[in-house]
């Protein structure tokens, strides 16, 4: 708990208020994508964003798509539904990460939403 009081006390505050700044001025979707529990985590913070917000918000969590995606064409692809444009944004949730061997549909989704302009939060 001593460690997760630390880390906690450790973030600007001044970055939490740019970030949820940024996030205001979303024109488009912000799409909250995570894997295992945070997924979990992105699909309640999408409820939140709508919710307390009103945010645009949604969470990447069809199961029959992810599952049909990652049967067919393999984990990778899982997220490759989500059609993002320069008015969207992607808010990541991940604790593996999005190495070469962890997290692979997050980095796709990434280098997505950069392609096409969108803005990126984690």
């Amino acid at each position: 708990m001593a460690e997760t009081e630390e880390i906690c006390r450790n973030i600007p505050h001044a970055d939490i208020e740019s970030m949820a700044e940024a996030l205001s001025q979303i024109r488009g979707r912000v799409f909250c994508i995570g894997l295992g529990g945070s997924l979990a985590n992105a699909i309640h913070m999408a409820a939140d964003f709508r919710k307390l917000c009103q945010i645009d918000a949604e969470a990447v969590a069809n199961v029959a798509e992810i599952t049909a995606r990652a049967n067919d064409e393999g984990v990778q692809s899982i997220f490759d539904g989500v059609r993002i444009s320069s008015d969207d944004a992607v808010f990541v949730l991940s604790v593996g990460g999005g190495t070469s061997t962890v997290s692979m549909a997050i980095t796709n989704t990434l280098e997505r939403a950069t392609s096409e302009g969108a803005r990126i939060f984690a």
